[in-house]
């Protein structure tokens, strides 16, 4: 995930899944071949998605209908069938005795002929529990948004025959969402219906729905078309649609090149923009990849603020998902199995190398400058510099539904792009820059991204070595699945970078905060910085900020981060709101700068020969 924004982890591929042998069986019969149609309409009332389900040809006497306890892309625990409500079922030819086994699981017993009605309706998952609003479903007035395992459920062991479904859209709404049209469409109960198929369940739930109006625009690479949608909670057209469209084209461009291809028919890029007071924000942004689209979460940029620059590098991260690890992937996380959560070592190879790439591409390509991407890998340095992997990143991938998410966000995108940039180091400073990083990617796209085929978290590294001729079980054994600290003083000077002491006049808030549900309590104010110049005393408590815009942020509801790292003079904040002694004050925000020693990354003047060269193959410069 990007480290300006919120946890974006993900992973997943489509993989077939081995029908049981009463399912072949009906399969070889002509005419009687398994299909599950559904439909699902907004209600935009009652804030639910009216859902019904038709299996075609789903033999036996009790089928068991699951819905998934995660979905693809995410590891969080949600449990999607503790939200669906009036569920029911009407066979042809019987009667159903429908109980439900547990909180995803229902049983349907009872002879039947091979038909078979499901209805049910799905709540709001408002705001999102235990997970973030893009995976899971929103309905707002004249909005509404669902990740495909928040509204389909499933017959155990009929995961992979065909589906279509058709969404009835209401008056005045537009739909987008990344499927194959079945060139169907009506208009009845209110509703236009839109008609969509997938190949199996695990294609439907890849790919999320969302209605409503937005701003929109299309563009075209290599022959296939792509749709950008933004939805703005603030419903102006703040976001410059021809600056989003030329920077996502370029992305794709570059990524596309870089692989050599475009695995899909059409892609969509789902964009909402909210407010730091938005209930979806739930404590950060971020978002969510899926095989032809992704999903974005993004805060609502100032008057001033350039969103395509903003988001340039989540954009790049969550489209190389496209193929590491949608289509590149470890076994373990294929086929799905919805019910019980993926474990794997290696998520340092699916996330912390999509980060890596994500920048390294855009730099390389001129997308983004050198200060920029100097800046974003600093963050990175510093806070791994010399300090050991206590767990390991393994550790922490195979276990991540279980720890707080701070350690998994620094784990898989601040230390997993460094693992990346080192890696990538050590195969070109052992090929004198003859080989690369690179060249495992595309390997791995070849082999197994295009065949399907996957491989295990033991052979990643075999693999790259295959690739590239370098040797690289020791890196693998001391700095990924150890407790190590990473190798920066060994690789950066041979890469042509360096990371030392620099004076800057930085902007320091001069505080000490903590966080609260009411507000934000002020516990130490240092001399001579902002604080003490904007009049914060000590046990004030900040209720809310006022920004540049005009806007009121409750600070009760900031992201951590906000009150961890000197936010609240990096961003455009004028007043504070501070309740002291039982009144309330509005103090404006002095903002205070000064010189101190500070560790930077920055191009080494003195790089010459091999690391020169390898520097400039790097990142271009």
């Amino acid at each position: 995930m990007h480290p300006s924004l919120r946890r974006h982890v993900l992973l997943v591929t489509l993989c077939a899944i081995a029908l049981p042998s009463l399912q072949a069986a009906a399969q070889r019969q002509p005419g009687s071949r398994p299909a599950i149609e559904y439909t699902v309409h907004p209600d935009l009332a009652t804030r639910h998605f009216v859902v019904h389900v038709s299996l075609h040809n789903i033999p036996g006497d009790t089928i068991i209908f699951h819905f998934p306890i995660w979905t693809p892309g995410a590891y969080d625990i949600v449990n999607f069938g503790s939200y669906v409500d009036r569920f029911t079922a009407t066979p042809k030819g019987g009667t159903p005795v429908v109980t439900r086994i547990d909180t995803n699981s229902f049983r349907i017993a009872g002879r039947y002929i091979g038909e078979m009605g499901i209805d049910y309706e799905i709540r709001n998952v408002d705001p999102p529990r235990n997970t973030d609003w893009y995976c899971a479903s929103d309905i707002e007035q004249a909005y509404a948004f669902g990740v495909g395992a928040a509204i389909f459920g499933y017959p155990e062991g009929f995961k992979n025959v065909p589906c279509t479904v058709g969404y009835g859209v209401p008056p005045g709404m537009r739909i987008a969402v990344a499927l194959d049209s079945a060139a169907r469409t009506g208009t009845h109960d209110g509703f236009t219906w839109h008609h969509y198929r997938a190949a199996s369940y695990d294609d439907l739930i890849d790919a999320p729905v969302e209605m409503g109006t937005w701003q929109q625009s299309t563009f075209v690479v290599r022959g296939v078309p792509h749709l950008i949608t933004v939805r703005n909670v603030a419903g102006s057209d703040t976001v410059n649609m021809h600056r989003l469209t030329t920077l996502t084209r370029r992305v794709v461009e570059i990524e596309t090149d870089f692989f050599g291809e475009i695995p899909y028919p059409r892609y969509v890029f789902q964009h909402w923009l909210a407010d730091l007071n938005d209930r979806k924000v739930n404590g950060g942004f971020g978002a969510l990849e899926h095989s032809g689209s992704s999903t974005y979460l993004v805060p609502t940029p100032s008057p001033d603020e350039d969103y395509a620059d903003a988001t340039a590098t989540t954009i790049a991260h969550e489209y190389w998902h496209v193929w590491s690890p949608k289509r590149i992937h470890v076994g373990t996380l294929g086929p799905f199995d919805y019910q019980h959560a993926p474990r794997t070592k290696s998520l340092w190879f699916a996330e912390g190398l999509t980060e890596y790439y994500s920048r390294v591409l855009l730099v390389r390509n001129g997308v983004i400058s050198m200060q920029e991407f100097l800046h974003e890998a600093d963050a990175d340095v510093g806070g791994s510099y010399g300090r050991p992997q206590r767990p390991p990143v393994t550790v922490i991938s195979r276990n991540i539904s279980e720890l707080d998410e701070s350690i998994v966000s620094r784990a898989l995108y601040s230390v997993g792009p460094m693992i990346g940039l080192l890696l990538d180091a050590a195969i070109r400073t052992q090929t004198n820059n003859a080989k690369s990083l690179d060249d495992a990617m595309r390997l791995f796209n070849r082999e197994y991204g295009r065949t399907g085929k996957t491989f295990s978290d033991e052979e990643i590294i075999p693999i790259m070595e295959r690739a590239t001729g370098a040797k690289l079980q020791e890196f693998y054994s001391r700095y990924i699945d150890s407790t190590e600290p990473l190798p920066y003083d060994q690789y950066l000077p041979k890469i042509g970078l360096a990371y030392g002491t620099v004076t800057e006049r930085r902007r320091q808030l001069g505080a000490t905060l903590a966080p609260g549900d009411s507000g934000i309590v002020v516990t130490l104010v240092k001399p001579g910085l902002s604080a003490e110049a904007s009049g914060l005393r000590v046990n004030d408590r900040i209720t809310a900020l006022l920004t540049e815009g005009k806007d009121t942020l409750r600070a009760g509801e900031l992201p951590e981060s906000f009150v961890r790292d000197d936010m609240l003079v990096r961003l455009p904040i004028t007043f504070f709101i501070v309740r002291r002694n039982g009144a309330d004050l509005t103090l404006p925000v002095r903002v205070v700068e000064r010189e101190e020693p500070i560790h930077r990354l920055t191009l080494d003047p003195a790089a010459t020969g091999q690391a020169l060269a390898i520097r400039k193959s790097m990142i271009g410069q």
